[in-house]
C-alpha cells in the first residue's frame, strides 16, 4: 500500500461511524491509490522527446499535451506540476533537474518494495 496513513484514517472513520450513524452516506467506493513511476526507461525516453519537441522553452503545459497526443493511454494522468517540478528555471535556458536526471538513471528503483505499478511494463 502506498499511501498507509490514508487506510488508517479510513478505518478511523469506519470506527466513528459504527457508533454515530449520522453524515452524508458516500457515493463513491475508497480505492487504492497508485504510484507511476514515470522513470522508467519506456516512459523517461518519450517525455526526454517530448522536452526536445516542444522547444527550448520546455513548457510543463506544452510537454504535457504533447505526450498526451502521443500516447494518451499512459499519459492520461500526468499532469502539468508533476513535470514542472522535473524542470530546473533557475538559469536563462530551463533543463531537467539534477534530481529528475538522477531518478531516471536509477530507471525502474522504487523506494520501497510495495511501490510502483506492477505488470508488464515495470520489471
Amino acid at each position: 500500500m502506498s499511501r498507509p496513513n490514508r487506510a488508517q484514517k479510513e478505518q478511523t472513520q469506519e470506527e466513528r461511524k459504527k457508533t454515530q450513524k449520522k453524515g452524508r452516506p458516500r457515493v463513491h467506493q475508497a480505492r487504492d491509490a497508485v504510484y507511476h513511476n514515470c522513470f522508467s526507461p519506456f516512459l523517461w525516453t518519450q517525455i526526454l522527446a517530448a522536452g526536445i519537441e516542444v522547444g527550448w522553452e520546455m513548457s510543463a503545459s506544452a510537454i504535457r499535451n504533447y505526450l498526451r497526443k502521443k500516447d494518451p493511454t499512459v499519459f492520461a494522468n500526468i499532469s502539468r506540476t508533476t513535470i514542472n517540478k522535473w524542470i530546473d528555471h533557475s538559469g536563462s535556458q530551463p533543463k531537467w533537474s539534477d534530481k529528475a536526471l538522477q531518478l531516471a538513471e536509477r530507471g525502474n528503483h522504487q523506494l520501497h518494495p510495495e511501490g510502483g505499478r506492477h505488470g508488464v511494463l515495470v520489471s
